[in-house]
């Protein structure tokens, strides 16, 4: 699978690393692992780290189709989610998704500095 999970038990954060693009069974195969682990709760934070995407080749179908998978597993509740990005056009497209899904109870912020990402989720 081209997401590697690690839980960092320290600041109780789960890292999502994303190394190539990735479909929508996978993103639901991953959502699964999250919220089955004894390591952390179903509800985790999760940083994202998408930076090793150099394209990305999302359209509004496939958007839709991750939302429709988040909508599936009300066992997230209202994660937050840091999504980290690399260039301008992935900062622009990830944000469309941000907004898309901003009906559904977590909260998503993107970001194209990972430290940044991580102050956020540890911030509430």
């Amino acid at each position: 699978m081209p997401i590697d999970l690690k839980y960092d038990r320290a600041v109780k954060i789960l890292h999502a690393t994303i190394r190539e693009h990735i479909s929508p069974d996978e993103f639901s195969d991953a959502t699964k692992e999250m919220i089955s682990s004894d390591e952390y709760p179903p509800d985790v934070k999760v940083l994202w780290d998408a930076r090793s995407i150099k394209k990305l080749p999302f359209d509004m179908n496939v958007m839709m189709e991750f939302i429709e998978i988040r909508k599936k597993y009300p066992e997230r509740g209202k994660a937050r989610l840091a999504i980290i990005v690399s260039g301008d056009f992935a900062f622009g497209i990830s944000r469309m998704y941000e907004m898309l899904s901003s009906h559904l109870p977590q909260n998503i912020m993107i970001f194209k500095d990972y430290d940044q990402g991580k102050q956020w989720l540890q911030s509430d």
